[in-house]
């Protein structure tokens, strides 16, 4: 079982420092090497938010960041994917053998650009989108996918655009698990010839 959660964060309630507090003192620590420097508050919300909610299905372990920032457990005991946009945060945790990719983005038509599909989509993506009656949405499931995929392999943005997820869906080893939270598209992937069960759940503050 894929365990997933996801919280809605009021900025105006949520600070960093209060955040980090709340976190394992190795976890802040590593976060700050990794994000503490270039983190936006807005975006150090987030991001530290869905490390507790990665705190709350995992307690316990080392956390740390690959170079291009892919979190993982030192420990090796499970794998784990945090993403967060327009004030939601997610973080899925899989068994150890399952690395997984997660990516969420808000439906907004009016970013769905094809000079972003032209430098970002392979030639079968481009195709689906083509022939999509709802544009929007095809672009964020595509873009979703991709960068899920990506995060998956923990390649980072460099290997976006050579990413294809029309291929990865069609070779059935890759699967994917996608949901809709308030108009953001959330989007899980794993490799593995057989589908896992997933349990998405809110985590609502109190």
């Amino acid at each position: 079982m894929i365990r997933m959660v996801y919280q809605k964060i009021d900025g105006n309630k949520a600070n960093r420092q209060a955040l980090l507090s709340a976190l394992p003192a190795q976890w802040g620590k590593s976060w700050l090497l990794r994000h503490g420097a270039v983190k936006n508050e807005q975006s150090a919300v987030l991001s530290l938010s869905a490390l507790t909610l990665l705190h709350r299905l995992h307690p316990t372990g080392t956390l740390s960041y690959t170079s291009l920032g892919k979190p993982y457990f030192a420990e090796g005991d499970a794998c784990i994917g945090i993403t967060h946009t327009d004030g939601l945060a997610f973080c899925a945790l899989a068994p150890a053998d399952l690395p997984i990719g997660l990516d969420a983005e808000r439906i907004d038509p009016s970013r769905a650009s094809d000079a972003l599909a032209a430098r970002w989509f392979s030639e079968s993506e481009r195709a689906l989108l083509a022939a999509a009656t709802d544009h929007g949405a095809c672009f964020f499931r595509i873009w979703t996918r991709k960068e899920a995929l990506v995060k998956h392999s923990g390649d980072g943005m460099r290997a976006l655009s050579e990413t294809d997820s029309v291929k990865s869906a069609a070779s059935g080893e890759w699967k994917f698990f996608e949901s809709t939270v308030d108009d953001v598209l959330l989007t899980l992937c794993y490799r593995s010839p057989a589908p896992y069960g997933v349990d998405l759940q809110e985590l609502v503050s109190h």
